[in-house]
Formats: C-alpha cells, sequence, structure tokens
C-alpha cells in the first residue's frame, strides 16, 4: 500500500503535478534561480490545500511517498492505496478522453481539465475526490449539461465509495462514476523505484489508450443540473431531443423489422412460386405428353373405327357375294332338276 504518490507545486505556468520520484530531486531546490523555495501540497486546489514532503523508501517496506506535517487534518482522509489504484488513478487523470460504460450504456468525456487527489469542501465535511475531471463535452452531449460539466471518478479496487460522501456530493450537484478495477488488471504492489513504476504506468496506459478500451463501472449517484440555470435549460432541451429521437429510433425499428418481416414473406412466396412453378412447367410437359399419347389414342380409334367399318362392308359384300352365290346354285338345281 503507499500513500500520497503526487503533489502539486506553484510555477511561472502556474499549478504544476509532480511525482514523488521527481520531488525528491527538486526537494529544497529554487525556481528559475528565484530565492523562493519550492512547496509542494497535497491538491491542486490550493485553498483546501496542505504541505506535504517527499520522503524516500523506508526500512520498513514503504515506498518513497509524499508525507504530511504533524498537524494536518487532511492525513485521516486522504487513506492508503494500493499501487494499482494509485496508477490507474494517475494514467485516467492523464487521459484526453475516457469511454465510460455503466451496464452497457456508455458515455464518452472528453476531459478539459483532471484534478488528482483533490479536497471538495460541503457544507459538512471534506472530501478526497480521486479524479475530479471538468469536462469540455460528452457523447451524447445531455450529459455534459446534466452533470452540470464535471464528474468526479473514484477507482475502485479495495473499497467502494462510501455512503455519507455520496449523499454530501450529490447534494453538491457532483456526479460520480465508480470504476472497477478487475483481478486481471491489477499491477504488482511491490514497486520500490522510479522505473518499475515508469514500466507499469506505460502498461496501464498502453491498455487505457487502446480505441476499443471501455472504463467499466457504475454511477452511484444520479444529479441534474442546478433549477432555473443555463445547464438545466439546455439539459431539458437534449433530453426532449433524445427523447423524441429514441421514439424515432424506435419507430424506425419497428418499421425495419417490418420491412425486414415482409421482405422474408417475399423470400418465401418467390420460394413457393418458384417450386410451384417448377410444378406447373413438369404438370404442363406431362399433359403435353399426355395429350399427344390420347392424340394417338384417338389416331388409332379413328382407324379402327374405319377398319371396323370396312370390315363391315366387307362383311356386307361377303354376305351379298355369298347369297347371289346361293341364288345361282339354287337357279342351277332347279334347272336340272326340270330338266330331267
Amino acid at each position: 500500500m503507499v500513500k500520497k504518490f503526487y503533489a502539486y507545486y506553484k510555477s511561472d505556468l502556474g499549478i504544476k503535478s509532480v511525482s514523488v520520484y521527481k520531488a525528491l530531486t527538486m526537494k529544497n531546490s529554487r525556481i528559475n534561480n528565484k530565492d523562493e523555495i519550492i512547496e509542494f501540497w497535497d491538491t491542486p486546489e490550493l485553498e483546501n490545500a496542505e504541505k506535504v514532503f517527499p520522503k524516500r523508501s523506508s526500512t520498513d517496506g514503504k515506498s518513497a511517498h509524499f508525507s504530511y506535517y504533524s498537524g494536518s487534518t487532511h492525513a485521516g482522509i486522504s487513506s492508503e492505496m494500493t499501487m494499482t489504484h494509485k496508477l490507474y488513478e494517475i494514467v485516467y487523470s492523464e487521459a484526453g478522453r475516457l469511454l465510460l460504460d455503466a451496464f452497457g450504456t456508455q458515455v464518452m468525456v472528453f476531459i478539459k481539465n483532471a484534478k488528482m487527489e483533490y479536497f471538495y469542501r460541503t457544507s459538512y465535511n471534506l472530501y478526497y475526490i480521486d479524479i475530479m475531471l471538468e469536462l469540455e463535452r460528452t457523447e451524447p452531449l445531455l450529459y455534459y449539461y446534466k452533470w452540470n460539466g464535471k464528474l468526479a471518478l473514484e477507482i475502485d479496487v479495495t473499497h467502494k465509495v462510501e455512503k455519507s460522501k455520496i449523499n454530501d456530493l450529490t447534494e453538491n450537484g457532483i456526479q460520480i462514476f465508480q470504476i472497477k478495477i478487475y483481478d486481471n488488471q491489477r499491477v504488482p504492489e511491490d514497486i520500490y523505484n522510479e522505473k518499475q513504476y515508469e514500466y507499469y504506468k506505460q502498461v496501464i496506459r498502453k491498455r487505457v489508450e487502446k480505441s476499443n478500451y471501455k472504463v467499466v463501472g457504475r454511477y452511484v449517484n444520479n444529479v441534474f443540473p442546478e433549477a432555473g440555470s443555463n445547464m438545466e435549460e439546455r439539459y431539458t432541451i437534449l433530453a426532449n431531443f433524445e427523447k423524441e429521437k429514441q421514439k424515432l429510433q424506435e419507430h424506425i425499428l419497428n418499421n425495419e423489422n417490418a420491412i425486414k418481416a415482409q421482405e422474408e414473406q417475399i423470400r418465401n412466396n418467390e420460394t413457393t412460386l418458384h417450386i410451384l412453378n417448377e410444378k406447373y412447367a413438369k404438370l404442363k410437359n406431362e399433359l403435353i405428353t399426355n395429350e399427344n399419347k390420347l392424340c394417338t389414342v384417338d389416331k388409332i380409334f379413328q382407324r379402327n373405327s374405319e377398319l371396323t367399318e370396312q370390315h363391315q362392308r366387307d362383311q356386307d359384300s361377303i354376305n351379298k357375294l355369298q347369297n347371289e352365290l346361293n341364288e345361282e346354285k339354287n337357279k342351277g338345281f332347279i334347272k336340272k332338276l326340270f330338266s330331267k
């Protein structure tokens, strides 16, 4: 476990953050050859800040860290954290944008300014926030206005955000996104020098900078812009737009599904029609074949009829000739009879 790994100091360019390893090389040095001795603070908001000083790795196993002076009221608030927590806190605070994923709902936040280890004072308490973001914009845009242009990131490695902190920050319009760090995302805890620190920092940074990387977590509260403010007015417009957009998307989806169903029905009908056409062609061929056969049968029947008629005529002729022959025979017999 480590305590404070980063602190802040005044420079000609404003408030700058510094790691404990860098601070150890700067300790008691002067800024730009001026007489001012560098002082380190625990938060970039100096009105809520307390002085700290860098300490080297100690014999009791603690890595280099910033320590509070005696009498500090912040020392108990800024509790010890894992090295995994610390490195993700640093990398996330240096990112230009993050894709937040809460149970499948994704919001891209574009970061204007990030303040790490930020102390925020409410009417009741002073709270330590892992990373306080000032947003440039969000996608969808309505979240920028819903969250009042800011977002608190809390990193969950070993413990979750306490209830009192959630309640107080909600009352002050601070949206909290609690980031879950899973076991397969963790780094070794026994990091005791700057080389190891920089190595694992780069490991996490390369992971976070991937285009498809999602910061998985959940929103532990639900804030809205202050009533009557420009933020509320713009949020209301965008929220209504999103509702209409959602309805339109659902309408489009329903139509697309109906079209797909109709297209499927058309394909089924075309398949059925193709099968029927094949059956029709087959039956037509069979009909033609049968008609040809019938025609042949008709011709045979006609021929048979003709032959039958011819046979009958021949039979009649034979009968006639037979009759005539019989008559002639009878005539000859009578003639012979009378000639005797």
